[in-house]
């Protein structure tokens, strides 16, 4: 301290260093500024455009502010916008806006192709379920060409074996002739029978040989035209002993029916004993009609049906069973089956 009677000195004044003038600061207000909501606008923007990115290596909401910080003179209020910012800040916020407009855009196109995806789905698993269906219809389509073909088998096996039996049939009836005819042809006097059997050696177009199929195959094979005079006896012929046509018989004998064939070769055999359709009862005779008229309409599971049903007509019979299937009739009576 100093004393009483000492002047007053003076501290000397200390020289500071003259700093170059500060930018002015923003005062805070109570409420939200222009810039700031402008600066938290950008930040939210920057946060949404840069969400996506692994590789950020800045931090876009310090570098809106130093740039809004380093143009701050350029500031200005803009009523249209209601903000304030200055003119690079309305470059970046109409390049903000013009990319949210594309990407609303991008968002747009990424639902329709969505939904374009969905339909491309929905209309592979319809391709998928078309082709499944193709496929079952191939398979059906393999089985059934399989059965055709075994059945095309079994025709053929068919034809061959009735082939066969045709050509025994005819080898058994021209060796029956010949052996029983050849000692008695110069015979003066003959018995019914053995006229008969030459007028058959005379005569081809009297046909029976004890079966209908053979009968029916060796008409076709040695009469094919049934429109000529000479054939068309022998056709006639055959219908009067079977009462149907050789064509019938053939279709009958494919559809399998034996039971019916047997039936026709029965009736023939008892109508060519007696000589005479007449000679058959009445019962019988209407019988043999309702069965030729199921096999002439086709109706071939009917046809068998009635012949098991009616099989007490046409079973064959011992002698002292016959009155049963034809009415008495003498052996003495004349020969009058005519052909």
């Amino acid at each position: 301290m100093q004393s009483p009677g000492t002047p007053y000195k003076r501290r000397p004044v200390s020289v500071t260093p003259v700093s170059s003038p500060k930018r002015p600061k923003l005062e805070r207000a109570t409420s939200a500024s222009p810039f700031q909501t402008m600066t938290q606008t950008l930040a939210r923007t920057a946060s949404i455009l840069y969400a996506g990115s692994t590789e950020v290596t800045r931090d876009p909401l310090q570098e809106c502010q130093t740039a809004l910080a380093n143009d701050i003179q350029s500031l200005r209020w803009d009523d249209s916008r209601e903000t304030a910012a200055n003119q690079r800040g309305f470059e970046m916020l109409q390049f903000l806006r013009e990319l949210k407009a594309e990407v609303e855009t991008l968002k747009h196109n990424v639902k329709t192709l969505e939904g374009k995806n969905k339909t491309l789905e929905g209309n592979v698993k319809t391709l998928e379920g078309k082709n499944k269906t193709l496929e079952g219809h191939k398979s059906q389509s393999d089985a059934r060409i399989q059965a055709l073909e075994a059945q095309t088998k079994a025709l053929g096996e068919h034809d061959t074996i009735r082939a066969a039996e045709t050509k025994i049939c005819r080898d058994v009836r021209l060796r029956t002739i010949l052996s029983y005819c050849r000692p008695r042809l110069n015979k003066v006097e003959k018995t019914p029978v053995e006229q008969e059997i030459c007028d058959m050696v005379t005569d081809q177009t009297k046909v029976h040989a004890g079966n209908v199929l053979g009968d029916a195959s060796a008409l076709l094979e040695n009469f094919p035209d049934p429109a000529d005079e000479f054939q068309h006896t022998a056709y006639r012929s055959f219908q009067k002993l079977y009462g149907t046509t050789p064509q019938r018989i053939r279709a009958a004998d494919l559809a399998r029916i034996p039971e019916s064939i047997r039936t026709l070769d029965t009736i023939a055999t008892h109508m060519y004993a007696r000589k005479g359709r007449h000679r058959l009862t009445e019962e019988a005779f209407q019988s043999r009609q309702a069965l030729i008229q199921l096999l002439d309409s086709r109706e071939y599971e009917s046809a068998e049906a009635f012949c098991l049903e009616n099989r007490l007509f046409f079973a064959p019979r011992e002698k002292n069973q016959e009155s049963k299937l034809l009415e008495g009739v003498s052996e003495d009576e004349p020969d009058d089956w005519t052909y």
